[in-house]
């Protein structure tokens, strides 16, 4: 359990880096007069709202993953690795659509689940790619 905490930290740091960087707009491409963060604190910031997602339900998704997969035998590891791979990114999206549910209550807006529904489902896809990639770094020795 320790070490899928750590893979969740690990994959929120990447995935807020991540993040962070798209969003940044370099010093060179800034208008005058515009309030712009800096790249840690909009990393920060996105840490603050993916790290809650992954530890609420990407270690459960992915504990529930493994029980699942390790129900079945598989032949070949690109198998194993494509069935957990689409396993992780069903959750992924499923999780992403469930917290925009919840800021979507929270702020009284329904209407932000039709704006960013895409945007969101994309972002839970690639959130739970980076945990699902981490974790095979971390777990390869148990597979073997």
């Amino acid at each position: 359990m320790i070490k899928r905490i750590v893979v969740a930290l690990i994959s929120t740091a990447i995935f807020s880096l991540l993040m962070a960087y798209v969003n940044y707009v370099p010093i060179s491409e800034r208008e005058a007069n515009v309030l712009y963060t800096p790249l840690w604190s909009t990393a920060m910031i996105y840490t603050l709202y993916s790290l809650p997602v992954y530890l609420i339900g990407g270690i459960p998704s992915s504990l529930l993953i493994d029980k699942l997969v390790g129900q079945k035998t598989f032949n070949k590891k690109i198998t194993l690795y494509l069935t957990k791979f689409g396993l992780y990114g069903v959750f992924g999206i499923v999780a992403a659509f469930l917290f925009l549910m919840v800021l979507a209550i929270g702020e009284s807006e329904t209407y932000l689940i039709s704006n960013h529904l895409l945007t969101y489902m994309t972002l839970g896809l690639i959130a739970s790619l980076i945990y699902y990639h981490i974790s095979l770094l971390f777990f390869k020795k148990q597979e073997r």
